[in-house]
């Protein structure tokens, strides 16, 4: 679906973690503010405000 939006090319798409309607499921604040960062084959995302 995201590869179809091209409105949505530049927004990071994080997949394969536990949110949503799964479980364990984590929430993610709306409106809130996030640090996305790639260092090898680690992903780290930071919440900052909410």
């Amino acid at each position: 679906m995201v590869k179809t939006k091209l409105e949505l090319k530049n927004i990071p798409v994080i997949s394969g973690v536990d949110f949503g309607h799964t479980s364990p499921a984590i929430t993610f604040p709306i409106g809130g503010t996030a640090r996305l960062t790639f260092i090898e084959n680690d992903v780290i995302l930071e919440i900052i405000n909410n």
